[in-house]
């Protein structure tokens, strides 16, 4: 995290490879396919590109439908444990929503994920929107984006 915290270079990362689908709703075959392996896979090979970072989404429930589209989704802390224990010089970021992670829980993840990363972990703090990965949670879904985000600040 260091690095692009303290870099002017243009920063290029990908986003959502922990979600089956990616970014790509999609029916066809060549869809994203999450599995453990290919995000493995897929992080040494841009860790030797040059590649800035990696960003997951932290999905909980995924939207059905004909493509389930991010029916399948990797959890986001320990995802980022196991890629930055094999890569170099990739940071890896893991996303937490305020309301379902103690914050005192996840700074000690985080302090833990640093050392593994030797300095490359990434923190993506969202407050969330989607109202049926909340009830499934069982927690309440604050009415308002700027309402969750000054909770989210808090």
């Amino acid at each position: 995290m260091r690095k692009i915290l303290n870099s002017k270079d243009f920063i290029l990362g990908t986003f959502a490879t922990n979600c089956s689908g990616g970014m790509s709703v999609t029916k066809i075959d060549e869809r994203w396919d999450n599995s453990w392996e290919n995000n493995a896979k897929l992080a040494q090979m841009l860790d030797e590109a040059g590649i800035d970072f990696m960003l997951p989404i932290a999905r909980w429930i995924g939207y059905g439908g004909e493509t389930d589209f991010h029916g399948s989704v990797l959890e986001t802390i320990t995802w980022a444990a196991g890629l930055l224990a094999q890569t170099r010089h990739l940071t890896v970021f893991a996303t937490i929503h305020t309301a379902a992670n103690h914050p005192a829980v996840v700074a000690k993840q985080i302090a833990t994920l640093d050392q593994i990363g030797q300095g490359r972990a990434g923190l993506n703090i969202v407050a969330g929107w989607n109202r049926p990965e909340y009830e499934a949670l069982g927690l309440p879904l604050a009415a308002g984006h700027d309402k969750r985000y000054r909770y989210a600040q808090e």
